[in-house]
């Protein structure tokens, strides 16, 4: 795709983009590094703050040309096998404020994060709900609360070391058998 300008008139004083700029549609085809991407004229051209949506090659971008600096300011369309990516390279996070967010996947999402991730809901509820679930924790694992309640078919407690209960009170009942096992049970 050529650079072509979307109004010759985007030259003149009254340019939204100043009395030098002009906007253009571009097509990415390289990404470079540092936050710069080569367009099919040959520009190379960073992004706006305003664009959260990363560049990536193959897409159709509304780029604004100032003096020397090319600047994407929008992603006008991508191949349908790509992926979308938010980010914002010029600052240190991204927050997004809304009375109400859903994500919704067919597939599937993924959270990751190198330090933590923080969920709260100080005032309401967390729930999970799944077929299957698994943790993994590499060091310890901590449940605070009022009551705890599972309820399940099979309830299994492997350790390697000890397991250590403790109450005031404990009841442990049976509808029919009872064992214990070891090489010796001390009791009282």
């Amino acid at each position: 795709m050529n650079v072509t300008s979307l109004n010759e008139t985007h030259s003149s004083a009254n340019s939204p983009v100043g009395p030098s700029g002009e906007l253009m549609m571009e097509l990415v085809v390289e990404e470079l590094a540092d936050g710069y991407w080569r367009l099919r004229s040959g520009l190379v051209a960073s992004r706006a703050l305003s664009c959260l949506v990363e560049p990536s090659c193959r897409d159709s971008v509304l780029v604004a040309k100032v003096g020397q600096e090319s600047i994407i300011i929008s992603i006008v369309s991508r191949p349908n096998d790509g992926i979308l990516t938010l980010s914002s390279e010029q600052a240190q996070g991204l927050v997004v404020k809304a009375t109400s967010i859903a994500l919704t996947s067919e597939n599937g999402v993924h959270v990751q994060a190198q330090d933590s991730i923080k969920l709260s809901a100080p005032f309401g509820s967390l729930r999970m709900i799944s077929e299957n679930l698994m943790q993994s924790v590499g060091g310890s694992l901590v449940t605070v609360a009022q009551a705890i309640v599972n309820k399940t078919k099979h309830f299994q407690i492997n350790a390697e070391e000890t397991i250590v209960s403790q109450a005031k009170v404990q009841s442990i009942t049976a509808e029919n058998d009872l064992f214990m096992d070891a090489d010796r049970i001390n009791m009282g």
